[in-house]
């Protein structure tokens, strides 16, 4: 089921999110984190226990490759 969207369009799937002059954003946090987001338009801001990303919703299609690319980085500092 779909998160509701506040007044500004931003869509916040979890975390406890703080938003100020921020609209048409999707924010996925990890449960028990905190975040205050500012001034962004249309971006995807998801974080996880090790990992933050911020990407304009247009570039979503790139999601593979970051995942790709933040799995070499792990790998290598093995």
């Amino acid at each position: 089921m779909a998160k509701p969207k506040d007044n500004n369009g931003n869509a916040i799937a979890s975390g406890h999110v703080l938003t100020y002059d921020s609209k048409n954003c999707m924010v996925h946090l990890h449960p028990d984190k905190y975040a205050v987001i500012q001034g962004l338009d249309n971006y995807i801001v998801a974080a996880g226990t090790d990992t933050l990303l911020i990407c304009r919703k247009d570039q979503e299609d790139q999601l593979m490759k970051f995942n790709s690319d933040i799995e070499l980085m792990r790998t290598k500092k093995k």
